[in-house]
């Protein structure tokens, strides 16, 4: 009994087995048609785009394919470009240079990379004529005659002190509400001034583009060293001098020692009109000490002036925030109305006691949104 049993039970096996077997073949079959199938047509496919792609020949009469692409994809691409990499670009090919140096691809950058209040004032409503009602001599003897109550007390009056008494009577909050800025794209193509490019080497201004110009301004960082201004008592080693540093603009530094008179004076020529941030890099060790009330001046000859005062408690204050680490510190804004020279000044004159203990390494004009 048992052996019919094993018997039948072996030959359902058996038959088990040989279903397993051959639908395995038959899988595989299938897979290997499969395959061969995607292979084929593979083959195909790649036979076709063979004959329909031809290989890349640069054709002189045509020129490169890229310059096939619509303007706006150029617009697009020199978004994302330094003006380095611009440059190198307009140099591959005269169509290029064409393309790039032209206003209406300066004018695209110019409305992309700043806030629209600069770009609307620097692309179009600058250069619309000047709308004043009497000549500036004329305002200012029809106006009252101020005086800023830092002025000299005294002694000859130094440029300084003459655009001072101009911007508090002709650019104050109530004679400035009406006036617009304004420049002559000429005069700005003779007298452009770059503080971060050198306009003599890397620009010819009367073959340039007037929107390339301005770009270059816009992005420009308008700063000067310490050292190359005017510092009362520099380099008397009692009182103050230069000391060398790399973390500065141009290597050196100014240090006060030990002084009772603190002075320093420069300027900026040919700032266009603008609102613009003023600030001063500084360095203020463990012992500093500032005496008296300290201003720090910024006066264009053609707008609003910034006398920011700076006394021993905000020495004590920037101790605490920075330590003996640099700093930038905001003194205020100025609004420039037509080119001008902006007058620089650190004064403390009526303080007798000692100042010491702080280092400068520049200032700078920052232009701001209106």
């Amino acid at each position: 009994m048992l052996k019919r049993i094993f018997r039948r039970d072996r030959g359902a096996v058996n038959r088990t087995l040989h279903s397993i077997t051959s639908d395995q073949a038959t899988t595989e079959e299938h897979l290997v048609t499969t395959a061969e199938h995607v292979v084929t047509a593979e083959h195909a496919v790649t036979a076709e785009h063979a004959v329909i792609a031809e290989p890349f020949i640069y054709d002189p009469v045509k020129g490169s394919l890229l310059l096939n692409l619509p303007p706006e994809l150029f617009y697009l691409i020199g978004e994302h470009l330094s003006h380095g990499d611009l440059s190198k670009l307009s140099q591959t090919c005269s169509r290029l240079y064409q393309f790039i140096n032209n206003d209406t691809f300066w004018t695209h950058l110019i409305r992309f990379k700043f806030p629209s209040s600069i770009a609307k004032l620097y692309t179009n409503d600058i250069f619309e004529e000047e709308k004043t009602e009497a000549t500036e001599t004329g305002k200012t003897q029809q106006n009252k005659i101020q005086r800023p109550s830092f002025l000299h007390s005294g002694g000859p009056e130094c440029e300084l002190d003459a655009a001072a008494v101009r911007s508090a009577t002709d650019y104050n909050e109530t004679t400035a509400s009406h006036l617009t800025m304004y420049f002559d794209p000429n005069w700005f193509r003779e007298n452009v001034q770059y503080y971060q490019f050198n306009k003599t080497n890397s620009l010819n201004c009367k073959n340039v583009p007037l929107m390339k110009l301005i770009y270059f301004y816009l992005i420009d960082r308008k700063r000067v060293a310490t050292t190359d201004m005017v510092v009362v008592h520099l380099n008397n080693p009692q009182y103050m001098g230069e000391v060398h540093t790399n973390d500065s603009l141009n290597g050196r530094v100014v240090k006060v020692f030990n002084v009772c008179w603190l002075e320093i004076t420069g300027k900026m020529e040919n700032i266009l009109p603008g609102k613009y941030e003023l600030s001063w890099r500084m360095l203020l060790n463990a012992s500093a000490k500032i005496d008296g009330t300290t201003e720090f001046l910024a006066v264009p000859e053609h707008g609003t002036l910034i006398c920011y005062p700076w006394t021993d408690e905000t020495t004590q204050e920037r101790k605490i925030i920075h330590g003996t680490s640099w700093f930038t510190s905001v003194m205020g804004t100025i609004t420039i109305y037509k080119p001008s020279t902006v007058y620089l000044a650190v004064r403390n004159w009526a303080s007798p006691k000692w100042k010491y203990g702080l280092y400068w390494d520049y200032c700078e004009l920052k232009m701001l949104s209106l």
